[in-house]
């Protein structure tokens, strides 16, 4: 190939950031993307009985997920889709929970 060409099967490299490439980052949709859930004292809840929450959730959203016990949050892997549909999923959760505990609180 010649000197600064793009081999083949490289076209790829026409699209990442540098110098000739002034257009704007975009992620590929397919593209494995990681991101975190601060879960507080929700870590268990997450987790469920011997993991079937959280291993259910894996499976139906297609992610993979980790529960970092120590700093209390929910490491997740994959595309920006599935990201939303998780966090969604975990937010309503979390929702749930804490208007379980605020009714036991008031004498429900």
């Amino acid at each position: 190939p010649l000197l600064g060409s793009i081999p083949p099967g490289a076209e790829w490299l026409n699209d990442l950031p540098g110098p000739g490439n002034d257009h704007d980052v975009t992620y590929a949709e397919d593209e494995v993307l990681h991101d975190e859930i601060h879960l507080g004292a929700h870590v268990g809840i997450v987790i469920g009985k011997k993991g079937a929450t959280i291993i259910s959730m894996q499976r139906a959203t297609g992610t993979k997920m980790h529960v970092d016990q120590a700093r209390r949050v929910l490491e997740i892997e994959g595309t920006k889709r599935q990201l939303e549909h998780v966090k969604k999923r975990i937010g309503r959760l979390l929702t749930r929970v804490e208007a379980q505990v605020q009714k036991t609180a008031a004498g429900w």
